[in-house]
C-alpha cells in the first residue's frame, strides 16, 4: 500500500488458487454502522471483494498492527462471497504512507 492504494501481491491466494493477480487494492474509510474504521476494495479482473477491518486507537502509533477482518461484500466473481480472519499490516516507519498488509483466513465464494 502506498497512501491509500496498493497491488495485490504475486503469490496471493484463495483456496490454494492464485487470487487477484495483477488486482488493485483500495483503501476506503468505513464507519461505525459497518463495524469497521477501515475497509480494503480489492478489484480482479472487474470483480470487487470488499473487506472490512481495522485496528483500534490503541495501536494508531506503532509500526505493527493488527485486526479480525470480514467479507463485507462482493461483486462479479466475488458476489455473495463470506468470510473472515485476522490481518496484520506492518508500516515502513510508524504514521507513514507505505506498508504492507497480509490478511489471512477463510474466503468462501458461492
Amino acid at each position: 500500500m502506498h497512501r491509500f492504494d496498493g497491488t495485490v501481491l504475486p503469490g496471493s491466494l484463495v483456496g490454494g488458487a492464485p487470487f487477484g493477480v495483477h488486482g488493485k487494492v483500495h483503501h476506503a474509510f468505513g464507519s461505525p454502522k459497518i463495524g469497521f474504521p477501515a475497509v480494503n476494495e480489492i478489484t480482479c479482473s472487474g470483480s470487487v471483494l470488499r473487506i472490512g477491518f481495522g485496528p483500534g486507537p490503541e495501536q494508531m502509533n506503532k509500526r505493527i498492527q493488527t485486526s479480525d477482518w470480514r467479507v463485507l461484500g462482493g461483486t462479479g466473481d466475488f458476489k455473495g462471497a463470506t468470510g473472515s480472519g485476522r490481518m496484520r499490516v506492518e508500516w515502513n516507519k510508524v504514521g507513514g504512507p507505505d506498508g504492507r498488509e497480509t490478511f489471512n483466513g477463510t474466503v468462501t465464494l458461492s
